[in-house]
Order: C-alpha cells, then structure tokens, then sequence
C-alpha cells in the first residue's frame, strides 16, 4: 500500500505541475507532466483493477490533456 501511495502521490504532483506550467502558457510542459501522471494512473489500475479511484484518476489525466491540446 505504500509504494500505491507514493506513485498516487506523485501523479497528484505532476497534475499540479503540469497546472502550473498551462497557467504559464507553457503548453509543452503541461503536456508532458499530464502525460506522465496519465502512465502512474494507468500503471496503478492495471496494478489494482478493483481500485475504481484509479479509473477516474485517469479520466482526470484525459479530460486535462484534451483540454491542454485544444
């Protein structure tokens, strides 16, 4: 559970980079770090498939991408 922890931990910190560098334009390096915290989202489900928070983590990922890249 603690590694679980550590990787959520670390997804939730690269959305809140990746909000700060849209919130700076920097739309490269938005992409980026949602991109990645996409992949430990993904890497947790697959992990723990009857962890339903994962799921909507990575919907959370997706919906900021696609808002990133329009």
């Amino acid at each position: 559970m603690n590694g679980q922890m550590s990787e959520l931990d670390l997804s939730v910190f690269l959305n809140n980079v990746g909000d700060t560098a849209k919130a700076l334009e920097d739309l490269k390096t938005a992409t980026k770090h949602f991109e990645e915290g996409l992949d430990i989202s993904r890497l947790l489900l697959r992990a723990f498939p009857k962890t339903s928070e994962y799921k909507n983590i990575i919907d959370h990922f997706q919906n900021y991408l696609k808002k990133v890249l329009d």
